[in-house]
């Protein structure tokens, strides 16, 4: 076991500041995941910490699903200057035959 004195007013919370400075993808797995075990624990600690806990839990919703929507954003214009890479290089392969 482990003692700390002072108790921490909230033992599971949340540091938010590392998942906002983290990469998109990687904060939308860690929010995802962190919420997960979060919600598995919920019911399970004093009602003070479950208090505490679902207004960790919003928070990390809210930034869920701004990470995984801009991540789908990301994702989307990768998709797009991948085709115009492929478009283009077709193009210049068809350009080439045409010359021989």
């Amino acid at each position: 076991t482990v003692s700390v004195r002072p108790r921490p007013r909230n033992p599971l919370a949340v540091d938010l500041d590392f998942l906002e400075n983290l990469p998109v993808m990687h904060s939308t797995l860690a929010t995802a995941a962190l919420m997960n075990c979060l919600l598995n624990t919920k019911g399970r600690v004093p009602p003070t910490q479950d208090l505490l806990i679902h207004a960790d839990l919003e928070r990390m919703a809210h930034m869920h699903f701004f990470c995984l929507s801009t991540a789908a954003d990301l994702l989307a214009c990768e998709d797009e200057e991948q085709q115009a890479q492929q478009q283009q290089q077709q193009a210049q392969e068809a350009s080439q035959g045409a010359n021989r």
